[in-house]
């Protein structure tokens, strides 16, 4: 695999690791996520249905974060990982 890849990988989990300490509601969802996932391995889901099921589950993820007003940021429109980016980058 080449090495952006990798790093992009890297970025991807640390953002996860980012919601998960700042957002609250984030342990929640990846608990259901869990067993949901632990149901979908009991009933020995299909192709189709893990594809619908993983859909789902990125879905209510992003829409979790994209529905929080921006007074619950710090008064920041763009929310607080932009300015974690913001102050990363520099």
């Amino acid at each position: 695999m080449p090495r952006f890849r990798l790093v992009s990988f890297r970025y991807a989990f640390e953002g996860l690791a980012h919601v998960l300490r700042t957002q609250p509601n984030a342990w929640v969802h990846a608990a259901i996520s869990l067993a949901v996932i632990a149901a979908a391995l009991w009933l020995n889901l299909g192709r189709i249905e893990w594809a619908i099921l993983i859909v789902t589950m990125a879905v209510l993820l992003c829409s979790s974060k994209l529905r929080k007003p921006s007074t619950e940021n710090d008064g920041n429109p763009r929310g607080r990982f932009s300015t974690w980016c913001s102050k990363a980058s520099e």
